[in-house]
């Protein structure tokens, strides 16, 4: 989730020198699926996460420049976000939560979930018999009604 996260946010930032042609080529997504993702760096994420990514003690402008709510711009593509309220280790707030509230405070397109019951990691195989189970339609539906995909015929738009 923050991958994808930090893929929508900062798609144009310069991370290594070119190599070839391709390097100049527009690296936005078309959009963004964020699924249970950590966002923030601040206080509220996973110490396990932050301390992966940036080391055990990360000044505060390296927590700012990885915290995804932060870096949102209108730039950013519209994001597809879900999550669970039970999930222990990336909780919605001040992770989904404060990501749909910093896009759609920018007016980019966003849609979010939140799922009673799904813990952390609950992909597909995981929601069997859960309302949960409903999140890849919801993403079908949405990507559907953006034209990025021809909705299926189980899937009305």
């Amino acid at each position: 989730g923050h991958v994808a996260g930090s893929l929508s946010t900062r798609w144009d930032a310069k991370v290594y020198a070119p190599v070839d042609d391709a390097d100049g080529q527009i690296t936005r997504p078309a959009f963004a699926a964020l699924m249970y993702p950590v966002i923030t760096m601040e206080t509220g994420v996973d110490g396990g996460s932050r301390d992966h990514l940036l080391g055990p003690s990360p000044s505060e402008a390296q927590k700012a420049l990885y915290s995804c709510d932060q870096q949102v711009s209108a730039a950013m593509p519209p994001c597809f976000i879900c999550c669970a309220a039970d999930d222990p280790l990336v909780p919605p707030f001040p992770n989904s939560l404060a990501m749909f509230q910093a896009v759609r405070g920018v007016n980019v397109p966003a849609e979010m979930h939140v799922f009673e019951i799904g813990g952390h990691g609950f992909c597909i195989g995981g929601t069997v018999g859960k309302p949960v189970s409903a999140w890849p339609d919801l993403f079908l539906r949405w990507s559907a009604s953006h034209g990025w995909i021809k909705g299926p015929a189980s899937v009305p738009v």
